[in-house]
């Protein structure tokens, strides 16, 4: 049995993030948790990499538009180098194996994404 503060909390989470019915966020926040907590060294180590291979920082931001026209900061593992503008080889192998879109499990922390639903669109 939950004790009255953990439910009050979790009852204030899913308040917040009011942007999705309250089912769809228990299903986001009940898998993305458990896989971030387990994902974090790999997202640490994917950090380090992108960040030897293209330049500091690891972690690529980029403005889309989400529900009901919001615009948000995406985040990405960066796979082109900052100076050539070119893929480098790292790169290339995370995009192969879509690595370089695990950072976005924080999105869905934080109620901007879901697990499921359209993609979020680049403004223009």
């Amino acid at each position: 049995m939950c004790s009255p503060h953990l439910s009050l909390s979790l009852h204030a989470i899913f308040l917040k993030v009011k942007k999705y019915p309250w089912w769809k966020a228990a299903m986001d926040y009940g898998i993305v948790l458990p896989a971030t907590l387990v994902l974090l060294p790999v997202l640490l180590i994917l950090f380090l990499v992108a960040s030897s291979d293209t330049g500091f920082p690891g972690i690529f931001r980029q403005e889309r538009i989400g529900r009901y026209g919001k615009v948000f900061i995406i985040y990405k593992f960066r796979t082109y180098h900052s100076v050539t503008h070119t893929k480098s080889p790292v790169g290339n192998w995370m995009r192969k194996y879509k690595l370089d879109e695990l950072p976005q499990l924080f999105n869905i922390l934080q109620g901007e994404m879901s697990l499921v639903g359209p993609r979020p669109d680049i403004p223009g």
